[in-house]
């Protein structure tokens, strides 16, 4: 694995995963908006690859 992605897979799935959570206790509470909903949606599609790096690096 380059040097990189070796260095960036496991921050980058880690920042994403806890935005994701966050982002979805806040809708399973009801308090975000339509947007906020689309954010979780696409930000939770984006992780996937940074997800598929960390499982690659380990």
């Amino acid at each position: 694995m380059p040097n990189i992605l070796s260095r960036y897979a496991t921050p980058f799935t880690t920042g994403l995963f806890l935005i994701s959570l966050i982002s979805g206790i806040a809708l399973f509470f009801h308090l975000g908006t339509a947007a906020f909903r689309e954010m979780h949606e696409w930000l939770s599609m984006v992780l996937i690859l940074p997800f598929v790096l960390h499982l690659w690096k380990n």
